[in-house]
């Protein structure tokens, strides 16, 4: 995690140390005709740990109904490969829902955790969905599981 300017750049890498395919997530679906829909990659739900420590959460969609809930674009990560990602956070912390609303967090939090969507394995069922850049596949109801970093201090 960095500061830069009014915002936390935050940089995260997961390895798939696991026997099977594990899907991350990048971002949330939103909505914006009867049928398209974009990947939204500026959504983060910022959320109090405690009195100290805020958990940013990529790929939440928050509470607008034009939001397909989580699952949302997933990133098919293969046993032994590694995805890498960043996201830019607004200072000072405020929830970010998928239409890029705000409710503010404040700005006395001096740690802070982040945290991905997962699935394990192939979904069951696939969606297409048309999107600004062509079709994709989106996993139609998989289990889903946090991947959680190690609460960091937060730079100065």
């Amino acid at each position: 995690m960095t500061k830069q300017g009014d915002h936390l750049h935050v940089t995260y890498r997961f390895e798939n140390h696991t026997d099977h395919v594990v899907y991350v997530n990048d971002g949330a679906v939103q909505q914006i005709s009867n049928t398209r829909w974009v990947k939204n990659t500026r959504n983060n739900h910022v959320e109090p740990l405690d009195a100290r420590t805020v958990v940013i959460t990529v790929g939440t969609p928050g509470d607008v109904p034009a939001v397909v809930g989580v699952p949302g674009f997933y990133v098919p990560v293969a046993k032994g490969a590694a995805f890498e990602g960043a996201r830019d956070v607004a200072l000072p912390f405020a929830g970010t829902d998928a239409l890029t609303r705000a409710a503010k967090r404040g700005d006395w939090f001096t740690k802070a955790s982040f945290r991905l969507y997962a699935s394990d394995g192939e979904p069951a069922r696939w969606r297409e969905l048309p999107t600004d850049a062509g079709p994709v596949r989106v996993p139609d109801g998989p289990p889903l599981r946090f991947l959680t970093g190690a609460v960091q201090p937060l730079p100065q």
